[in-house]
């Protein structure tokens, strides 16, 4: 219980440090990009997944506490499975 206190404390004192007011017209540009691979190989499955993650976002600033903006967001997903030894059990 002390640990978790104490790291909720030190969350919020940084989180006062931080200045997150901005000037008026001031323009925002952020994004995030990841990509995951994942495969398995036993007797009884194959499978293969990728995934990824795309997000753009831009802002401007209408006041020093508001500001509006687009978030673009693209998520591809791919998943193979195969059962060398026909379907297994729990799908049949």
């Amino acid at each position: 219980m002390t640990r978790i206190l104490l790291t909720l404390l030190v969350i919020l004192s940084f989180s006062m440090l931080a200045n997150a007011q901005f000037k008026k017209g001031s323009l925002l540009v952020g994004g995030e990009l990841s990509f995951s691979s994942y495969k398995t190989n036993n007797s009884q499955i194959n499978q293969n997944q990728h995934s990824g993650y795309f997000n753009a976002s831009l802002g401007k600033a209408l006041g020093e506490n508001s500001v509006f903006g687009i978030n673009l967001t693209y998520a591809p997903f791919s998943s193979n499975n195969y059962y060398p030894y026909g379907s297994p059990w729990f799908l049949s």
